[in-house]
């Protein structure tokens, strides 16, 4: 079902992220599966549910996301997709494998909330997020400027790699954040004052706001930085407030990165990134984006979700089929995370391997072509089994 424009009232919030039908870094249609389905869990337990939308923008998939995620009944009721021909995909993303600022805008102009917030394919919302944000939509709580003139981020908590890999039931995912969540660690790599340039657990603002900004600057089409440089324009105007001091940064990310098997070092190191932004300097221009950004000149159209029924009869996209209780995999996991520095020693590990891949690619770029045939045919075989 086309989802045709309303003249009915706004909805409160809409919530928005990108995604595609691939296998990017292991199972991403199942990371897409569980946030969706946790965070309507969630909307429909604060009674939210009316007031609120979640829209996936479905960058190029051959096979569209809407028909193979197996989303829960309440997801369904909420959840809309926007699918992006691949065509027009490749076309705007140029010689990038995904350009979030283009699939981002797309669903924000066409979103009906009062508020967009983004958050990513795979980083779970929780119930208290919701509870804060009505209490100040409604005005039960007060910041130190209105909500309709603030910059709200916040980061967001891990969810171990050694729990996510095996993906885990829905009721698994609730325990380990019911039973552990204080003791996920917090994805912020920058000092406190600088929580924003860190990973993102929700970035939003008022529509006002985003549409004054025309969202985020489409020519930042590779990777990194698009938030920062968002943030940075428009904190000139606004002030910029961390929500996750409220509720307890109540996002949740299933973590995906592993020292070996899911990251691909020397693609890694050769990616390019968008360019970094400095703080000390204004950016020359506030509005950077055309007045047709967010692919008004598009004819795309917002798709509801199907009915239940319809996902009821679909498979799941979990292939893991595990037997045992894996939630010692979650606690182990929190663990290493906080009193072990895990996550630090193997980004370490994963930072000395890229660094060889690049050093062996100046010194021999013949022996580098062979390490990655070798590396690409282990790989094939391994998914073979």
């Amino acid at each position: 079902m086309i989802l045709k424009k309303s003249k009915k009232k706004r909805k409160a919030l809409s919530l928005i992220l990108c995604s595609r039908n691939d296998n990017y870094r292991g199972n991403s249609k199942y990371r897409l599966q569980a946030t969706l389905n946790y965070t309507a869990k969630q909307i429909f337990k604060a009674g939210r549910e009316s007031e609120v939308e979640i829209i996936v923008s479905d960058w190029g998939s051959r096979i569209p996301l809407r028909d193979i995620i197996k989303l829960s009944g309440q997801a369904s009721k909420i959840t809309s997709f926007l699918n992006v021909p691949k065509n027009i995909a490749k076309k705007l993303q140029k010689d990038s494998p995904f350009s979030e600022v283009h699939a981002l805008n797309a669903v924000a102009r066409r979103s009906n909330g009062e508020f967009i917030g983004r958050i990513d394919q795979d980083t779970l919302v929780g119930e208290k997020f919701f509870e804060v944000f009505f209490d100040l939509y409604q005005g039960k709580r007060k910041l130190k400027a209105p909500l309709s003139s603030s910059l709200i981020f916040a980061n967001r908590r891990r969810i171990p790699y050694i729990f996510s890999v095996k993906e885990p039931s829905m009721k698994e995912i609730e325990k380990l954040i019911d039973t552990y969540k204080k003791y996920m660690v917090i994805e912020n790599e920058f000092p406190e004052e600088l929580f924003w340039h860190s990973y993102v657990g929700i970035w939003m603002t008022h529509r006002r706001i985003w549409f004054e900004a025309k969202g985020y600057d489409e020519s930042y089409i590779y990777t990194n930085e698009m938030e920062v440089e968002m943030i940075h324009r428009l904190r000139r105007k606004y002030p910029i407030i961390n929500i996750g001091k409220l509720d307890g940064t109540d996002y949740y990310h299933l973590s995906h990165d592993h020292a070996i098997k899911y990251y691909d070092h020397t693609r890694q190191a050769d990616k390019k990134i968008n360019p970094w932004v400095d703080l000390d300097k204004p950016l020359a221009l506030l509005y950077p984006n055309h007045r047709n950004w967010g692919m008004k000149d598009y004819n795309l159209k917002l798709l509801r979700a199907h009915s239940e029924k319809y996902y009821k009869r679909i498979s799941d996209t979990r292939i893991t089929n595990h037997k045992k209780n894996i939630m010692w995999y979650g606690a182990l996991g929190l663990i290493l995370d906080r009193y072990y520095s895990w996550h630090t020693f193997s980004s370490w590990i994963e930072r000395m391997i890229g660094l060889t891949g690049i050093a062996i690619k100046k010194i021999s770029p013949e022996i580098y072509r062979k390490l990655r045939k070798i590396k690409e045919g282990f790989s094939l075989s391994s998914e073979k089994k």
